[in-house]
């Protein structure tokens, strides 16, 4: 199970020296920089990485899916992802953990309130004084 505090693998990529231009380069202009990705970027432990990125205005949109938050809420809540894809879906579990059903908890205000899923959750997050800060 990954943990907050664990140490984050090194990664290169080709693209990367591409991308960081170009991301200058928007910024530069005033332009939108949006990331999309998949929950396994902050499954992964990377959600440090993407809080500095908005902190120094060099993206200023993140569009996940539904995962994106159910991982999010987790690392507030207790610290760690609970999901093993790999052998939970073997296993016909994919999705069954009980602290996910709580995020239905944020989202009933949410809607009420006109907000978005991941602004509900934040607030839950933020209001129940979750323990987990970054």
């Amino acid at each position: 199970m990954l943990k907050l505090d664990d140490e984050i693998p090194e990664f290169d990529h080709p693209a990367i020296d591409i991308l960081s231009n170009r991301i200058m380069e928007a910024k530069s202009h005033g332009k939108s920089t949006i990331m999309m990705m998949g929950a396994h970027v902050i499954r992964s432990g990377m959600s440090v990485f993407l809080i500095e990125l908005m902190k120094k205005g060099l993206i200023s949109h993140f569009a996940l899916n539904g995962a994106g938050a159910i991982h999010d809420f987790e690392f507030a809540m207790i610290g760690a992802t609970t999901e093993n894809v790999a052998k939970y879906i073997n296993e016909g579990q994919f999705g069954l953990w009980e602290e996910t059903g709580l995020i239905n908890e944020a989202a009933k205000p949410g809607a009420k309130e006109g907000i978005g899923l991941g602004e509900a959750i934040g607030k839950m997050i933020e209001s129940d004084n979750f323990p987990i800060k970054i």
